[in-house]
């Protein structure tokens, strides 16, 4: 599958690209912008050890051929409190299908929203984070609040941070 969160912009701002390349073939600027922003998604799950405590990782190692996207310096984390976790911290069970509703719908709204880059998760000591690059970080909120509404029952937080280096996604 393609990741492609730039289709909004590139659109808006081929009015620019028309006056700076003059006679250039429009079809060729956007699709080389594209293909700039596009990557190949290569999504891998193992466990580890966080902060001393049992964890479980699901990342996009395909971002690693093309990260740090510079157009993405900030990292949005938000963080879902699980209701019922397993013995070792981990999603139960019992849990799951509605954990994993809420991180398509996460994915779903601040891609599309924010235009955003979807790193991974991470799962441990109950909660479970997840992790976007955005260019700008002004409506995170908004975006964060709008998802989440449909899970009321479920406890949330969100943090921004600038990280241009992407090492939240390296480290």
């Amino acid at each position: 599958m393609i990741l492609n969160a730039t289709d909004g912009p590139i659109q808006k701002h081929m009015g620019i690209f028309d006056k700076l390349f003059k006679g250039k073939d429009k079809l060729t600027l956007r699709s080389q912008l594209q293909a700039a922003s596009k990557h190949e998604e290569e999504w891998d799950f193992y466990f580890t050890n966080v902060d001393d405590a049992f964890g479980s990782i699901y990342v996009d190692l395909g971002l690693s051929k093309i990260a740090p996207l510079k157009d993405k310096p900030n990292i949005v984390l938000v963080s879902v409190k699980m209701k019922n976790p397993n013995e070792d911290g981990l999603s139960s069970s019992e849990e799951y299908d509605i954990l994993f509703s809420i991180e398509d719908i996460l994915v779903s709204f601040i891609v599309e929203k924010n235009n955003a880059v979807y790193a991974g998760r991470l799962t441990t000591k109950g909660n479970m984070d997840f992790y976007f690059f955005v260019e700008d970080v002004t409506y995170c909120c908004k975006t964060i609040s709008e998802a989440m509404i449909t899970f009321p029952d479920y406890e949330y937080s969100f943090d921004t941070s600038e990280d241009p280096e992407w090492s939240n996604y390296f480290d």
